[in-house]
């Protein structure tokens, strides 16, 4: 039977002799044996004195100081002091948290002196942190209490901080998927309609509400420690990590910490579809600027499919170039970084699908988006500083300060354009490029035109590799081309979001007679017209309220205004059964015809929302009197013959692997929601007013175009 240890010790704290069972007698037995088991020669009750509290983690410390072999067991027994729930549902009790903080800290303290004198035995600390990290269906202070502790650990042994905040990000992930978009409280007026309307029982409901409670805590507590690893926090916050010259900690640390957060991205939170919230950890820290980072700005002059090394299966120089607009510069973190270094970031890639089979989205290297076609066919091809021109942004030495949103968004281009990782994750890699530029309000303009501009070079030489008049059998399919619908949603869901800075020109310098607004205009409108003319159809196959928004933007600014003219034609086109399962048995879509994922919607966590107050962007509704009648034309009401396949095939399949996002937005609504498709559109186009530019003649540019 394991010995109780209730002795008082000596003023050495050396083990001594009694009335009952001592710690030398425990010190005899612990060091006599080749092999001790510390759990079994001890059963420590957390709960008796502070004295006696004292007296054991000092002979915890002096015994592992003996001997190192004994970390594991003392790092055991210490943590147990993280799991306060456990005594209590032995002793049937309550847990006194005002307690447990003191013991804690005693804990830390001995985990401290141990490190200290045993360097080395971080990994084994860190291996017990994770493996003990409480299960999703602990009650919320269960899961705050661990989590506290275990990223105070990481204040006095930063070598172990991305493996904690890994197993964080990871248990939070589990918490995160439980909670559906239907039980929680929709404050925002106006959203694209994404989310599911199956219906739920009570206990259901009740278990998701108290998972969206934990998570909330979680996020809050994470968003902290952040705040002080990043030098956000402030004395007075009531942060519970914070201390004394937090503010003032090692830029080359948090850029590292940056680094391994991608990482924890790439590996966790990417590949989950159904991440809700978790992905805002990174939200929140792309909005941190920092001068003199290791990350590189981008190169406004550069498409972003070019600023990092050709990703390729075979290339494994790891190369760079210099990513300044100037040109020049020395070694970066993205040299440095397996994040950003090609071999490592495929090797990375490879983690997720060991038996890679190249999807059918791949067409080729990314090399070929460094030119894109604004004009028809056999017209000379523009090149990337030319098409959709942006003003060169000039960095001015060490005081430009450098966005991790930057380099967030290089490594999800980077992503999106390697082939060598499976479909779905590029597919992810979309729609986490199009929620973010949408929703970041952080973003200077030049970033957002910039990423707008490579989407639409992205989805325009698609179509030229693919929509060629040598083949006939071109058509809309979800199946073979769900890259190119990914891409071209989060087009159209930009647009709808970021118009106003899209087609802002008020930093065009030496323009006076509108030749680069004129030719601007003009290139947007041919690409807009290229993608979404062309056989693949993509108004056909993205999601019916993005489509719709994205007309009524482009008529309220005047551009593209022949989209309502591919929203009556495709009233009678009808995708096949084949062509909406593709080859294998279950269909690729529910109810909807593509899978469609937004990830960073509206952040609906009560007490952490405080985070993103200032650096998120709402959908605003603003009404304007006569839009109905402008608008009369934007019925997309499906045909009944399409809407009874498309029941057909909900019936005869199980739900796709988006179902959350199934619904509400499909061709199989309620025959209410398909008489009222009208009306419905025109309310969606009220709400464009603000989103109007005031700078310059809206219709200007368009009768100039030809």
């Amino acid at each position: 039977m394991p010995m109780e240890v209730h002795t008082q010790p000596t003023q050495t704290n050396t083990p001594t002799t009694g009335n009952i069972p001592s710690y030398e007698i425990l010190w005899n037995k612990a060091i006599s044996s080749s092999k001790p088991n510390l759990a079994d020669l001890i059963n420590f009750d957390w709960t008796q004195s502070e004295q006696t509290v004292n007296n054991f983690v000092d002979f915890l410390i002096n015994l592992v100081t003996f001997k190192s072999t004994f970390a594991f067991e003392c790092f055991s027994l210490l943590i147990s002091a993280f799991e306060p729930y456990k005594i209590a549902i032995k002793n049937q009790s309550k847990v006194s948290y005002e307690k447990w903080e003191l013991i804690s800290m005693k804990v830390h303290f001995s985990f401290n002196k141990i490190l200290s004198v045993i360097p080395l035995s971080s990994s084994i600390l860190a291996k017990l942190i994770v493996n003990k990290f409480p299960h999703k269906s602990h009650p919320a202070d269960v899961q705050h209490f661990y989590l506290k502790n275990a990223l105070y650990v990481t204040r006095y042994c930063s070598s172990i901080t991305q493996t904690i905040v890994s197993a964080a990000v990871s248990s939070m992930i589990q918490i995160d998927v439980s909670i559906s978009l239907d039980e929680m409280p929709d404050d925002e007026d106006l959203q694209f309609d994404i989310e599911g309307n199956a219906s739920t029982n009570t206990a259901e409901e009740q278990e998701g509400k108290i998972n969206a409670q934990k998570l909330d805590i979680l996020m809050n507590l994470m968003l902290d420690y952040f705040d002080v690893r990043f030098g956000l926090a402030k004395k007075d916050s009531g942060n519970i990590f914070y201390f004394d010259g937090c503010e003032l900690q090692d830029k080359s640390t948090q850029d590292d910490l940056f680094a391994n957060l991608v990482k924890i991205f790439d590996q966790t939170i990417l590949p989950t579809y159904k991440s809700k919230y978790t992905q805002y950890l990174l939200f929140y820290i792309c909005r941190i600027q920092h001068l003199q980072s290791h990350f590189p700005p981008l190169n406004t002059n550069q498409s972003l499919l070019q600023q990092f090394p050709s990703i390729s299966a075979n290339n494994n120089n790891g190369s760079s170039s210099s990513n300044n607009n100037g040109g020049g510069g020395g070694p970066t973190m993205m040299s440095t970084s397996p994040v950003f270094l090609t071999p490592s970031f495929n090797k990375l890639a490879q983690q997720h699908s060991p038996n890679f089979r190249k999807s059918p989205n791949s067409f080729g290297n990314s090399s070929g988006f460094n030119n894109y076609s604004t004009t028809n066919s056999g017209s000379p091809k523009k090149s990337f500083k030319n098409f959709l021109h942006i003003e060169p942004v000039q960095f001015s030495g060490t005081n430009h300060r450098i966005l991790y949103a930057e380099s967030f968004i290089r490594y999800l281009f980077g992503k999106l354009c390697n082939e060598t990782i499976h479909s779905m994750h590029r597919h992810a890699c979309a729609a986490y490029i199009g929620g973010f530029i949408s929703r970041a309000s952080f973003l200077p303009s030049h970033i957002t035109k910039l990423v707008f501009k490579d989407l639409l070079g992205f989805a325009m030489a698609y179509v030229e590799r693919v929509d060629v008049k040598s083949n006939p059998n071109i058509y809309p399919d979800p199946h073979n081309h769900s890259l190119f619908y990914s891409v071209c949603q989060s087009i159209y869901y930009i647009f709808c979001f970021r118009n106003s800075v899209i087609l802002d020109f008020t930093d065009f310098k030496n323009d006076k007679k509108d030749e680069k607004q004129r030719e601007f205009w003009q290139d947007l409108h041919a690409a807009f017209r290229k993608i979404s003319m062309s056989r693949l159809n993509p108004f056909k196959v993205c999601l019916k309220s993005v489509v719709r928004q994205f007309c009524c933007v482009c008529l309220r600014v005047g551009i593209f205004t022949k989209c309502t003219g591919i929203l009556k034609t495709n009233k009678n086109v009808l995708l096949s059964k084949s062509t909406i399962t593709g080859s294998s048995a279950a269909p690729t879509v529910s109810n909807n015809q593509f899978d469609s994922f937004f990830p960073f919607d509206p952040y609906l966590l009560f007490h952490s929302s405080k985070f993103f107050a200032n650096s998120y962007i709402h959908w605003k509704d603003i009404r304007k009197d006569g839009d109905e009648e402008n608008l009369e034309d934007l019925s997309d009401q499906e045909t009944d013959d399409e809407d009874d396949l498309l029941d057909k095939l909900s019936s005869e399949s199980d739900d796709s692997e988006f179902s959350d996002f199934d619904g509400s937005d499909s061709d199989s609504d309620s025959d209410k929601d398909c008489e009222d498709s009208d009306s419905e559109v025109e309310q969606l186009a009220t709400s464009l007013q603000n989103f109007t530019p005031e700078l310059y003649d809206l219709h200007y540019h368009f009768k100039h175009r030809n």
